[in-house]
This record gives structure tokens, C-alpha cells and sequence, in this order.
């Protein structure tokens, strides 16, 4: 239904809304998304999904003196005002899996005791999940800048060693070999790697 929304529409309804709110008023452009920061939000917060590429609304909203707005857009990386933040891949993941309660979620589906060996194996779970995303994003990101485009094919369940929850540095060298990114790339995301079973 907002994918019928105008622009304009948005942004008077964000200004109207603004006298009415008093916390922030968060806008990103992903509706199901919404859902979820709907409830982590601030009970003074207002989210307002745009369905729609937040990044000239938001700015418009700024030269007409709106304050106290956040917005919140995918996609690689552009300049854009300091109150729109860009994850590549959605914000819903990163929140769950910092969360205290994706630890309880883990410990119910696998077990408490499968959860308190693999730990004493590799360390947190969660900040290990946590490690191969951001190895698996800055890779797409650094295969753009080397070979000049997005490195989009990159499976991560394929190229994840289940053995010790690690990379599979093996299968991930020839998936940007094929992809003509330089060795330099692959060298310095494992020098990332935690200090417990980071791979091999």
C-alpha cells in the first residue's frame, strides 16, 4: 500500500507529525522491517516506513528546518547526511543478533549444553555470527572497489566451515579468484579473524 504513497504526501505527514512527537521520528524505507524497529523503539519514538528510497526525503526535511528525524535505507554506501544510516543488508538481523535474548533463542533450539561446548570451542556464537557478516559484507564491498563491481554471487551458507563455525577460506579464495578480486582482498579480511578457531 505505501508503494503509493508520494514523496510529498510523506513529507507533510512527517511535518505535521513532528509537532506531536516528542521523540525522534524514524523513517526507513523497508515497511516490514517497520514492524520489528516498532518495537524497539523509544515509547516518545515515532516510525513512519517510507517504502521508498528515504535518502531526498529526509534531506528535503532537513532544509526545511525538520529536526529530530532518522532514516534508515540498503544499499552500498553513499554520501548522505549524518542522520541516515545505510546497512547493506537491513538493520533487523544486526539488532537480533546483538540482543541478550538471541543467546536465550540459541541456547532453546540447540540445547544449553550444545551451546556451552561450541562456546568453549570458538567463543561467543553470537559475536562470531556477528564476525562472518561482517567479513561476508566487507568482501562485497572491497570487491567493488578492486574489481570494479559488487561482489553479489557470495553465498555465505556455502562458504561457512560448519566444522568450527568459521570461513571457509579455501572455498572463498576461489569464489573471488573467479571474480578477478585481488589475493590482497582475501588476505586482509582474515586477518580479521577472532583469536579462537577463526578457520582455515
Amino acid at each position: 500500500m505505501l508503494d503509493h504513497v508520494s514523496a510529498d504526501y510523506l513529507a507533510n505527514v512527517v511535518v505535521m507529525l513532528r509537532a506531536t512527537v516528542g521523540g525522534a521520528i524514524w523513517v526507513p524505507e523497508d515497511e516490514d522491517e517497520a514492524v520489528f524497529y516498532q518495537r524497539c523503539a523509544h515509547k516518545d519514538a515515532l516510525i513512519i516506513p517510507a517504502s521508498r528510497d528515504v535518502i531526498p526525503l529526509i534531506e528535503r526535511l532537513g532544509k526545511d528546518g525538520i529536526q529530530g528525524l532518522v532514516g534508515t535505507t540498503r544499499g552500498l554506501p553513499r554520501p548522505v547526511a549524518q542522520n541516515v544510516f545505510q546497512p547493506q543488508l537491513g538493520d533487523v538481523a544486526s539488532l537480533l543478533i546483538s540482543s541478550e535474548s538471541s543467546g536465550v533463542v540459541i541456547r532453546d533450539i540447540c540445547g544449553a549444553s550444545w551451546l556451552a561446548a561450541s562456546e568453549r570451542e570458538v567463543g561467543s556464537i553470537c559475536q562470531r555470527a556477528a564476525w562472518i557478516a561482517h567479513v561476508f559484507q566487507g568482501l562485497r564491498l572491497a570487491s567493488a572497489e578492486a574489481a570494479g563491481r559488487p561482489l553479489d554471487e557470495l553465498n555465505p551458507s556455502e562458504l561457512i566451515d560448519w566444522n568450527n563455525f568459521g570461513v571457509d577460506w579455501a572455498a572463498l579464495a576461489l569464489v573471488l579468484a573467479d571474480a578477478s578480486v585481488p589475493d590482497r582482498v582475501l588476505e586482509e579480511a582474515r586477518g580479521t579473524a577472532p583469536s579462537k578457531t577463526a578457520g582455515r
